[in-house]
């Protein structure tokens, strides 16, 4: 596993703050150089024939402006926080094979949990009663089931209710933040993170501690959250949904796609059935999920 303190954590959270090369060339760079240390121990000259003058220049930078050493002091002073790299074999497997592994994960909680199949769950941000009441029941059904972790965006609206709803049955769950792991988004979502932490969740982001919530945070939580899933569950969705960007690049990885349908004058179930008729699975209760994801019991 990768270690959390010293001379190579802070070269990994080094390497996490890059911008201008992609993992792959960063990779390449790795064995180029002879590891994550070596790289920061590379003369100007040696980086620039590698990655070239714009990356080099970077490198230079992140490595002389304290932002590593500074993140690793936090990180030192702060319990039950850490980060996973693409060394570690706690990364989930899924993420690497789709081509979407940000260099370095950052988590609270039991990262064990990233050794079981992932379902991740969404809805509507403003559901009517009819939806509500499915997160409340799909929660509750599927929090049983310990051998599958239940993830979500913890977005408000559905998949807050959701996510309450699986906590009170003893489940466990995760959820992608867009923000740093020193960082709440919603801030009115902090009480549900605390009781999912203390009942044995996980939060994880690729968002550096002292970042807040942007718009290419929420793309890496979008990415993140569809690229370690097995499947995505719609369990309602308007015509605008946010579902649709996630069953999209669910479809592009091979991701099964599983939606619940609804009244046909409910706004809040056109969404799921738009899916439906664009092959997602219909479902309607918890075994036809597990069935779909072929694990036992169902």
């Amino acid at each position: 596993m990768t270690p959390e303190t010293g001379r190579e954590a802070e070269c990994w959270i080094k390497l996490s703050l890059l911008t201008v090369l992609s993992v792959p060339e960063i990779l390449r760079l790795l064995q180029q150089t002879g590891g994550v240390e070596a790289l920061f121990d590379a003369s100007s000259g040696t980086l620039t024939k590698l990655a070239g003058e714009t990356a080099a220049r970077e490198i230079r930078e992140v490595n002389s402006s304290g932002e590593a050493e500074r993140i690793l002091s936090w990180l030192s002073e702060t319990k039950g926080v850490g980060f996973i790299t693409l060394a570690d074999p706690r990364y989930p497997r899924l993420m690497i094979e789709a081509g979407a592994a940000p260099v370095l994960l950052w988590y609270r909680g039991d990262a064990g949990l990233l050794a079981r199949p992932v379902l991740t769950v969404g809805g509507s941000t403003h559901p009517d009663r009819e939806a509500l009441y499915n997160a409340e029941v799909f929660g509750e059904a599927l929090g049983t089931r310990n051998e599958l972790l239940l993830s979500t965006g913890h977005f408000p609206g559905t998949e807050t209710v959701f996510l309450a709803s699986v906590l009170r049955t003893g489940g466990r769950a995760l959820v992608w933040q867009p923000c740093g792991p020193d960082r709440v988004w919603p801030s009115e979502g902090r009480d549900l993170l605390h009781e999912l932490l203390d009942k044995g969740g996980l939060i994880m982001t690729a968002v550096a501690p002292g970042f807040g919530f942007s718009p290419e945070g929420r793309e890496l939580q979008t990415c993140c959250r569809m690229a370690s899933a097995q499947a995505l569950l719609a369990l309602n969705a308007g015509t605008g949904s946010h579902l649709f960007s996630l069953a999209r690049t669910a479809a592009d990885w091979g991701r099964d796609v599983m939606a619940v349908p609804g009244s046909i004058h409910s706004p809040f179930a056109r969404g799921c059935h738009r899916l439906i008729r664009q092959g997602a699975r219909l479902v309607e209760s918890s075994d036809d999920i597990l069935a779909e994801l072929r694990l036992a019991g169902s």
